[in-house]
């Protein structure tokens, strides 16, 4: 880095499962295997798988040592961190953290506070704690990082704040083919599926804003008009029996697999002929980057940032969000025409490699820091 002064504390409440939480894991990581020393992790706890890898992989981790992530003594621990690593830029993911890093910064001088703003639901336009926390916490924030375009018109709609404070920087993933250890075929076999059944395949927590619900309706539909396919979901959350239940209510058993947490997303999306995402709302799915990467043609809901990730009938096929009967006239649409599988597949793939990759969003965060540290030391 340019600056050696420059030293950049990211602070998360936690490196559990989740799609900021991997974000940073392999953000840092990337930027470590890239000769960069300046950036550090902080976690309110030590929990979660990221964490550990963090841990193993050797990057720069200080964990306050909680149990909880919002256990407010994280506040006094985090100030102590701050100024004993001499950081002068505190980058904060997730809103309990970005709380607690503002009220910290009240005890400390000269440090300039970057916020990433992941995604904003619909209903937190309809809460005044939110609305009023996002506000209040702006005034203390010198720049926000909005994950899409349509995240970042949201944030200063709710908001209200200059866009000269906001910049969009779009989500990344690594590359990990390497991480493939199993053929499709083998993995057909571990899973018991005949080789010549279309594979559908989703990830992401099964919860609200993944909206299974309307998945398992248009999978229902599929079954009904003799459409041969599986659909396997990669994921768990505070859905999962009651989409479970809704599974076996439509009597989806032999369609429909929920396979819960995974540790094989890239064998899993190797093997799968189509993914689709049936969400109410995304920020910007890093689970439709790596499925761009791995060259498989998408079917998602258009919200958000994924109509800035999927250009429909280029990349993939977009329908509107809660609508299954479009879901499933789009998954049938694809899984009858292999050119066009074949096709939009390429094409999202040289997308992900030109857009989405670790390299570019990298660039574009050090030259971020780099603006905001040189306001600072005007």
């Amino acid at each position: 880095m340019k600056d050696k002064q420059l030293r950049i504390l990211n602070v998360i409440g936690s490196l559990e499962t989740g799609g900021a939480e991997s974000l940073l894991y392999y953000i840092h990581r990337h930027l470590k295997e890239k000769g960069y020393e300046n950036f550090t992790i902080c976690t309110f706890t030590s929990n979660g798988s990221f964490y550990e890898k963090a841990k193993h992989d050797g990057l720069q981790l200080i964990s306050l040592g909680l149990k909880s992530k919002h256990d407010p003594r994280a506040i006094w621990r985090l100030v102590k961190v701050i100024k004993k690593g001499q950081f002068n830029v505190i980058h904060t993911h997730l809103l309990i953290a970005y709380l607690y890093s503002v009220i910290a910064l009240f005890f400390v001088w000269n440090v300039k506070l970057v916020y990433t703003i992941h995604g904003i639901a619909p209903n937190d336009f309809n809460s005044i704690s939110k609305k009023f926390f996002y506000k209040i916490l702006s005034f203390r924030t010198d720049r926000v990082v909005a994950v899409s375009n349509a995240t970042m018109k949201k944030y200063i709609e709710l908001t209200s704040v200059n866009e000269s404070k906001v910049s969009v920087v779009w989500n990344a993933v690594k590359n990990s083919i390497s991480e493939i250890q199993k053929s499709s075929e083998e993995k057909r076999r571990e899973l018991d599926i005949e080789h010549n059944i279309p594979i559908l395949l989703a990830i992401g927590r099964v919860c609200e804003a993944k909206d299974y619900e309307t998945l398992l309706k248009a999978a229902k539909l599929l079954k009904d008009q003799d459409q041969r396919y599986r659909l396997l979901i990669a994921g768990d959350g505070p859905l999962w029996d009651e989409m479970n239940l809704l599974r076996d209510t439509f009597g989806l058993q032999n369609n429909v697999t929920f396979l819960g947490r995974r540790n094989d997303i890239a064998e899993l999306l190797n093997m799968a002929d189509i993914f689709v995402q049936s969400s109410r709302w995304e920020g910007l799915s890093i689970s439709i980057i790596e499925a761009m990467m791995f060259g498989k043609p998408i079917v998602a809901t258009a919200v958000d940032g994924t109509c800035e990730q999927i250009r429909n009938g280029i990349d993939g096929l977009l329908v509107p969000a809660g609508d299954h009967i479009s879901l499933a006239n789009a998954i049938k649409s694809l899984l009858n025409n292999k050119q066009m599988q074949l096709q939009y597949g390429q094409s999202a793939k040289k997308r992900a490699y030109e857009e989405f990759t670790m390299n570019i969003m990298s660039e574009r965060l050090i030259k971020l820091y780099e603006e905001v540290f040189s306001i600072d030391s005007r």
